[in-house]
């Protein structure tokens, strides 16, 4: 009897999830755990709570603005629920073996391992600017020095120009 119990209880447990469709639904975020890439958000039809709704699976998170509509999906015969779509993103991650993208409204941060595109920039700027300094001190052996003023002016424009709008595009 114990057999054709369990065989019922696992027959019924098995065509209750066939009966589980996969859903798409309207929800507005709630409470956003950036830390645990999850959020609960509030159905815009029903007002029935989700909780522990998936941001991302591990390559691609979105961070969607608190108090935005997102779409989200019931995945197939689960309760488990991801984020498909947002009308506003506070922060996106791609990552891809060592290398990670991060796009913020305050710019972008470029990874490859612990290296950052922005510390690569900041570093070349450096070195641009100390080998400038030694190109004003070279005499040429004809008794000729090179043109101090161009090389002042692309000094300036790497500095005033490039270096600050840089810098304001990659915030790491």
């Amino acid at each position: 009897m114990s057999d054709n119990l369990d065989k019922f209880t696992e027959l019924l447990h098995k065509k209750t999830k066939e009966q589980i469709v996969n859903e798409v639904i309207w929800v507005t975020a709630e409470v956003i755990d950036w830390d645990k890439k999850t959020m609960t958000v509030k159905s815009i039809v029903d007002g029935l709570e989700y909780y522990d709704v998936l941001l991302g699976l591990g390559s691609y998170y979105r961070k969607p603005k608190q108090g935005t509509k997102c779409v989200i999906a019931r995945l197939e015969s689960t309760n488990a629920t991801i984020l498909i779509d947002a009308l506003e993103f506070e922060e996106m991650v791609l990552t891809s073996g060592d290398s990670k993208f991060t796009i913020k409204s305050s710019g972008f941060i470029i990874k490859q391992g612990s290296n950052s595109l922005k510390e690569v920039w900041n570093d070349f700027f450096e070195e641009f600017k100390n080998l400038a300094g030694e190109l004003k001190k070279v005499v040429v052996s004809m008794g000729v020095t090179p043109d101090i003023p161009a090389i002042e002016i692309i000094e300036q424009k790497v500095e005033q120009i490039i270096k600050p709008n840089l810098n304001s595009i990659l915030i790491e």
